[in-house]
């Protein structure tokens, strides 16, 4: 299992301008140093990636009163509101301590000198791959998981739906020494389409549009500026 902490609800959301769709949505996460925040704080912008699905009476009926803006996909091709959101819980979600495939923490404190940056541009499992093969050995740890939504810790099946809010994100910790902000930040956009909307390739919903989402002023600096 991977993931992280859900997603604060306190956090404050800027649509950046855009020449073409979809927007690329920036949401503070936290003033703290990656370094310096507890393991809680420093993953605030992930929501858990585990669990089982539950259907509930009050999910059945947000089906039926939005369920025409679905697609055959399934995913929902319009942005909800928070009153439309699904429940959610307070609970995390349990997740292992040490990643599958890197062997490095799922979970901060993490050492001095690190930084964090979280983006969302299509399906998470070939996102946090890519991040991988990014050369210099500068990437410590990476973590999937869900940013940007409503829900609080949302299982895979509820964000899927479409009424949690959420994209799927990535949650990468690295080295500045070793790559920067700016290196991971241009593959980002390399990597995907952008002007795809709400779905990237032959994946379609909100959960799949494209965001970055920013620790600091620095970060959103730098973010607003490379879309241009």
């Amino acid at each position: 299992a991977r993931g992280a902490s859900a997603l604060a609800k306190r956090a404050t959301a800027v649509r950046l301008p855009k020449p073409r769709p979809p927007s690329i949505l920036a949401t503070r996460a936290s003033k703290e140093p990656p370094s310096q925040a507890g393991s809680k704080r420093s993953l605030a912008t992930l929501a858990l990636v585990a669990g089982a699905f539950r259907s509930t009476k009050r999910r059945e009926q947000r089906w039926r009163r939005i369920g025409s803006s679905r697609v055959a996909l399934g995913g929902m091709m319009r942005m909800i509101s928070p009153d439309e959101a699904l429940p959610g819980r307070e609970t995390e979600l349990p997740i292992s301590s040490t990643h599958a495939v890197l062997g490095t923490p799922m979970k901060g404190p993490w050492p001095e000198g690190m930084d964090m940056f979280v983006f969302a541009n299509g399906c998470f499992w070939g996102s946090e791959k890519g991040v991988w093969r990014l050369p210099g050995g500068g990437i410590y740890a990476t973590a999937v998981g869900y940013a940007g939504g409503f829900t609080p810790n949302p299982t895979y099946e509820e964000a899927c739906s479409g009424l949690t809010g959420h994209t799927e994100a990535v949650q990468v910790v690295f080295d500045p020494e070793k790559i920067s902000l700016v290196d991971i930040l241009r593959w980002f956009w390399e990597a995907h389409d952008p002007t795809q909307g709400m779905g990237q390739g032959n994946d379609r919903g909100t959960q799949y549009r494209s965001g970055l989402y920013f620790f600091n002023d620095e970060q959103r600096r730098i973010f607003e500026a490379s879309k241009a």
